[in-house]
């Protein structure tokens, strides 16, 4: 996919890449007739008085000699500096050959440089001091060294970017949606005649995959300026749902690279930390299509092969309403890249395994039918869009199969590394974290090769635009180069952010547990923050807070972690550390013992953790709670869970309690039906809870400040909304039996005396009493106190 020269406006602080024009080339080829001997593209507009002269093939420059292009490169350094140079590849890595001016007002240095279309190599160099920029995010290896990296599109061609507070939007009523839009317009170097702006838009009941077209806009609805200089497009009478807009400009020059403007029309502008992130292993889910279902597989362990769960179950699922009730609005399903037909050999070297999971990739752009297909796949996705539901997409960028169609292509083989096998002699997960493989059959990909880096960004791209995906999470983010995500981020913003619609980019950085010090775990903090911000990672996984607080102060009850005063420095400690980001905070998911099967053999000896981590294989493995307690103690942890700051992962079955070991054995087929007693109270529960959440604005975007902290048994906090209507107040009692307590009430809340307060999961109500509620709390419960 090439690159364009407009860049998104989240990314105005970052090295800015400015067409400065285009040589005069051809108009393409088109449909209509303005009556001038001027085209006009189908759904395109275009200034009256213009002329594209003669007509030629689009996107064919009539020079076969590369252009030079200006752009201007800007960076704010962290300091003032003295000198301040810019080495690439285009000066073979000059120490003085190019020199920024600056600082400016801003803090800025800057230069213009002439450059054929491309991507280049380059540091910064501040008094002498070799750097990456820090206001670039994207990178690029040269002759095995990361730098950071310069695109230069090709300024032959026309380019339309978003103006300057370009974007309005508004819904005063159902069906009543409206999205305008204003875009700058630039040509080409020698000033080529703009033909006009093709534009189309994405509806929700467009699908594209059924071959049905999006709509073309109206002359009415989309608009140039006489000058040719801005077009407007202005739509009204929108019914919920999302929308993709897209304009592309046609000149002398030839046809520009669209610009997409994703958006959603909706009741309430949605962030990601309003709703839980809910995970599914799509094939342990719901089978939805028997007929797709594969034969076991000849010596496959019978726990690790599939089981006939697919696309279309998800989607039935969503159709039911299960996610609604829930008040789900985000959904994380596991690869479905297809997979190697055969089984293989598992770490133990005692199993062989399927790719049931989706994590070994066999093929770049295809959707495995045992799934159901890429039409499944469009199905489940406008499902979820008609639901208001953002879908987020499992993204493998460590390693693929080594059946991988780019793996067994002999002129790619040096994308690949295939070295030792990680964590074996020699081989440790951290020393050689970017070159071990998971398994003899996972090749390695190596980043550092600027083709590899380039097509495995370009196919996630592809996949996002081609199936309208709201999100990524990446896996295994420290076991690749940091280019990897960077660019990777980089390229999705440019590419889909356009419309003011974020892509939740969430990632993984699985680390184990240090100590019981924030000194201690400083390394684990300064991973995870290491791909986060501006130019990196919406957020990550907060893997020091799950070791720190849910299984050993919920689940095990550890005499020296089950006091809130614990659970309570953790959590202060990880909104500190990683504020700014919205990261995902889980209490169990597919690559841990489930929560439940934890507290039920809470109490065991010091190795309890390796002895259930290792009981997963039949008949071997951990059997459902014989009694009340485990519920009850993750009920505690889900109340807890479900109302801090970010966005808490509900992994699939835990909303009624599924148990499990280790994998495979935390991975049991959903039961939708045929739940005991216990596991049908608990989902009735999990869902009072849930929707109380997504009622509460506070919980989803408010700060987090502690009321009442004593020691071990009670535990209270706030979460103040900008209206006193959306404030929550939780509180959290570990003790086994009932608890009357006097809870503060913070000023920031907004609740004066005399309010009436009700608790969202019981229905009881209390009045606030100078600055405080009297209140009964539910033994291993809590109570979620909102204004009546």
């Amino acid at each position: 996919m090439k690159s364009r020269c407009p860049v998104s406006p989240r990314f105005t602080s970052h090295a800015l890449l400015l067409c400065a024009g285009l040589v005069l080339s051809a108009c393409p080829a088109t449909s209509g007739d303005t009556g001038d001997g001027a085209p006009v593209p189908d759904g395109g507009a275009r200034p009256d008085g213009g002329s594209c002269g003669a007509k030629k093939a689009p996107n064919s420059p009539n020079s076969s000699d590369p252009p030079q292009c200006s752009v201007t490169l800007r960076t704010v350094l962290p300091a003032k500096a003295a000198a301040v140079y810019v080495a690439g590849e285009w000066n073979q890595f000059s120490k003085t050959a190019q020199p920024l001016t600056g600082p400016d007002p801003n803090g800025a240095y800057q230069a213009t440089l002439k450059l054929p279309p491309g991507t280049y190599g380059y540091k910064i160099i501040a008094d002498d001091n070799w750097t990456l920029d820090p206001s670039n995010g994207y990178r690029r290896y040269v002759k095995g060294t990361e730098n950071s990296g310069l695109r230069v599109p090709d300024c032959r061609l026309p380019a339309v970017r978003v103006a300057k507070d370009g974007l309005r939007s508004a819904r005063p009523g159902p069906g009543q949606g409206n999205f305008s839009v204003t875009v700058d317009i630039a040509l080409g170097q020698a000033g080529g005649a703009l033909c006009g702006v093709t534009g189309t838009l994405r509806r929700p009941e467009d699908h594209a995959g059924a071959g049905y077209s999006p709509k073309t806009l109206s002359a009415a609805e989309l608009k140039v300026a006489q000058d040719g200089k801005t077009a407007e497009v202005i739509l009204t009478g929108l019914p919920d749902g999302k929308y993709t807009l897209s304009l592309q400009p046609n000149s002398g020059d030839g046809t520009g690279e669209p610009l997409l403007l994703p958006f959603w029309i909706e009741q309430r502008p949605f962030h990601i930390t309003d709703t839980p992130l809910y995970m599914a292993v799509t094939d342990r889910f719901r089978d939805g299509d028997p007929t797709n279902n594969p034969a076991p597989i000849p010596g496959v362990f019978p726990a690790t092969d599939y089981k006939g769960g697919d696309l279309l179950g998800v989607q039935k699922a969503i159709k039911d309403g299960y996610f609604d009730g829930m008040g789900i609005k985000a959904l994380w399903i596991t690869p479905w890249q297809t997979q190697p037909a055969e089984g293989y050999i598992d770490a133990t070297g005692m199993y062989h395994v399927s790719g049931y999971h989706g994590y070994w990739p066999t093929r770049a752009r295809e959707v495995d039918p045992r799934l159901g297909g890429a039409e499944a796949l469009h199905n489940l996705i406008e499902e979820a869009h008609r639901h208001g539901i953002r879908v987020v997409m499992d993204a493998v960028l460590n390693h693929v199969h080594e059946k991988h169609e780019y793996f067994t292509d002999a002129k790619r083989r040096d994308w690949f590394r295939t070295g030792c096998i990680c964590g074996t002699d020699n081989c440790d997960w951290t020393t050689h974290r970017l070159d071990c493989l998971f398994a003899s059959y996972l090749p390695d990909i190596n980043w550092t090769v600027a083709d590899a880096s380039e097509q495995f960004i370009s196919d996630i791209l592809w996949w996002v635009e081609t199936f309208d995906l709201d999100g990524l999470r990446i896996d295994a983010v420290k076991h690749v180069e940091d280019l990897a995500t960077f660019n990777l981020a980089a390229r999705v913003r440019e590419r889909f952010e356009n419309g003011g619609t974020q892509v939740y980019m969430v990632g993984e950085t699985a680390m184990g547990w240090s100590d019981t010090s924030i000194a201690g775990n400083a390394d684990n903090y300064d991973t995870i923050k290491r791909y986060m911000g501006p130019l990196g990672l919406s957020g990550q996984f907060d893997f020091v807070l799950y070791h720190a607080v849910p299984y050993r102060s919920f689940a095990r009850d550890e005499a020296a972690n089950r006091r809130f005063l614990h659970v309570d420095y953790w959590t202060h400690a990880s909104l500190d550390q990683f504020a700014g980001s919205d990261m995902g905070r889980y209490i169990g998911g597919h690559d841990t013992t489930r929560f439940i099967t934890t507290a039920t053999y809470r109490g065991q000896s010091d190795t309890w953790a390796q002895s259930l981590a290792d009981r997963k294989w039949a008949p071997d493995v951990p059997m459902a709670p014989p009694d009340q307690e485990p519920y009850d103690r993750l009920w505690l942890g889900m109340l807890n869970l479900l109302t801090l700051p970010g966005v808490p992962l509900l992994y699939y079955g835990d909303e009624y309690g599924e148990y499990g070991g280790g994998d495979p054995d935390n991975r049991h087929m959903m039961r939708f039906a045929g739940l005991s007693d216990r596991e049908s109270a608990q989902q009735k529960r999990m869902t009072t809870l849930l929707s109380a959440r997504a009622k509460l604005l506070g919980i989803s975007r408010g700060d987090m400040k502690t009321t009442t902290l004593l020691q071990e048994d009670l535990y209270a906090y706030a979460r103040p909304g900008q209206d006193p209507k959306e404030s929550a107040l939780v509180v959290l009692n570990r003790l086994p039996t009932p608890q009357e307590a006097l809870v503060p009430v913070p000023a920031e809340v907004g609740w004066p005396t005399g309010a009436r307060v009700v608790d969202y999961l019981t229905g009881t109500e209390y009045s606030v009493a100078a600055g405080t509620v009297m209140a009964t709390v539910p033994a291993r419960g809590g109570l979620l106190l909102g204004m009546k």
